[in-house]
């Protein structure tokens, strides 16, 4: 039976293992310091866990979060030697008896594999391959260590575009092509009509089908399927990049969505590696009509591709401004974020940071002490909320039974006036037929006692529970009161 299973905290289970790490190594150590590497599992940090460390000569350094797979030679050595053998024993157990694994022969199984993994040989190898005995810590390379380009949030200019990027543009520029294609298409069309009957085709027949007009249906209908097609590659082509959440169903965006870098270039980056002989052609003295024309077209075209130059500038411009822009609301939603993270759980992790720690030095010693404190406060606050929640629900039903009363009552005392007020108008209208006045006072309605002051929830939770719960019991409270006040507010 594990240790959860037999309700254990994490305190007790650290100093449980603690125990045994100090027992098993007191000898060797012979009254000399130890050294213990741990991960950042919460009950390698407890104080009973520490406390003993301390008593007992042995120093405790914390893993970096997230690095267990380059610094435990658990992860680096053992762990694969291990799935090795274990589904090797798994074979032999299928050949030799017909049996599949399952929980009655798993330990069995599991500890054959075991014993072949964990050698000294294999132990010693995780310690040296991790650089700690002998200390190495050349093993540990800065390409190992570096930041994953998927998740890297920092940009540098000029850059290359992203794989995104890419495929946006080409998309964009096979849209154009295809519209492009179908003016061209619906220019020779048009085109064609206009020869009329009287066009230069010989045989009608020799053309073939290939040559026969597209009708304006057909042409349109090609077109729509051909963009969807377009559409649908470059979602698919999205879903392969880190931008994969623009092009699925999901709703919600983290701080960890990372925008595209905006990608640069110069005017000479624009203008390609060929010569540019643009200049020169500008300076020739046409001579022929067609000449003219031609130097009329060049003229257009560099028009054109000095306002498409601008133009690019401009939208480089804004890109980086966005992204600047982005990249000040990525911090604000990040900051919102840890902000709504520390609601929810406000005993964060010691070791969250990604540092290495010296969990036995007095500086995070007493940083666990100051935590260990704050959770047993926050046990103790629930308790308080619980017990005030207890009083809460006994005071609300005493309410109701009082307020229940009240209703009685007033019930009975307005019935009682009805009937006193019946009686006094048949004696006013028998008086009044007879000439007379009738000297009886007119009844009064009667006074009714006031509605009772309902109790509320925060008055019984006063100082007995953090900020978020209080809010959230606050909420469940009024959604009770809103359901139980509008019979009472009709009958008040």
């Amino acid at each position: 039976m594990g240790y959860q299973e037999k309700g254990w905290t994490d305190g007790e289970i650290g100093a449980a293992w603690m125990k045994i790490f100090e027992a098993v190594t007191r000898k060797k150590a012979n009254g000399k310091w130890r050294l213990l590497i741990v991960d950042g599992h919460n009950s390698h940090y407890t104080v009973a866990f520490l406390l003993m460390a301390r008593l007992n000569m042995v120093i405790v350094i914390c893993y970096p979060a997230h690095g267990t797979h380059i610094f435990q030679g658990l992860d680096v050595v053992i762990f694969s030697v291990l799935k090795l053998y274990l589904s090797q024993e798994r074979d032999n157990l299928l050949r030799s008896t017909g049996k599949a694994i399952d929980k009655s022969n798993f330990n069995m199984v599991y500890a054959k594999a075991y014993t072949r993994a964990l050698t000294p040989e294999n132990i010693k190898s995780a310690f040296r391959k991790t650089g700690i005995v002998p200390f190495n810590p050349d093993v540990v390379t800065p390409e190992m260590m570096a930041p994953s380009k998927e998740t890297s949030s920092e940009a540098h200019l000029p850059v290359e575009s992203s794989d995104g990027v890419k495929i946006i543009a080409n998309l964009l520029r096979k849209l154009q092509i295809q519209e492009n294609a179908s003016d061209s298409n619906s220019n020779l069309n048009s085109n064609s009509e206009s020869e009329g009957p009287n066009s230069e085709i010989e045989d009608e027949s020799e053309a073939g089908p290939s040559n026969q007009p597209i009708t304006t249906q057909t042409s349109r209908s090609s077109k729509q399927t051909t963009t969807l097609d377009i559409l649908k590659e470059a979602v698919e082509g999205l879903k392969t990049t880190n931008l994969a959440f623009l092009a699925t169903a999901k709703t919600t965006t983290t701080s960890s969505d990372i925008m595209p870098s905006t990608a640069t270039c110069t005017a000479t980056e624009l203008a390609g590696s060929s010569v540019n002989t643009t200049t020169s052609a500008l300076m020739i003295q046409p001579s022929t009509k067609n000449e003219l024309l031609l130097l009329a077209a060049l003229r257009e075209a560099e028009n054109r591709n000095q306002r498409s130059e601008v133009h690019t500038f401009e939208l480089q411009a804004a890109n980086i401004l966005n992204e600047a822009y982005v990249d000040r609301l990525v911090k604000k939603l990040a900051a919102q974020e840890e902000k709504q993270a520390k609601k929810k759980k406000k005993t964060t992790r010691l070791v969250g940071d990604g540092l290495p720690r010296l969990l036995t030095g007095d500086e995070f010693y007493e940083m666990a002490k100051g935590k260990e404190r704050e959770a047993e406060e926050a046990a103790r606050q629930k308790e308080v909320r619980k017990d005030g929640r207890s009083a809460y629900k006994v005071a609300l039903e005493r309410w109701k039974v009082a307020e229940q009363e009240r209703k009685d009552a007033k019930a009975v005392a307005s019935s009682a006036f009805q009937k006193e007020l019946a009686a006094w108008e048949r004696k006013r209208d028998a008086a009044k037929k007879k000439g007379k006045k009738i000297t009886d006072l007119k009844p009064k309605r009667p006074v009714q006692p006031a509605a009772l002051v309902r109790p509320k929830l925060k008055d019984f939770l006063e100082g007995g529970g953090d900020e978020g719960a209080a809010d959230g019991d606050e909420e469940e409270a009024d959604e009770e009161e809103t359901q139980e006040s509008e019979g009472t507010a009709s009958d008040a």
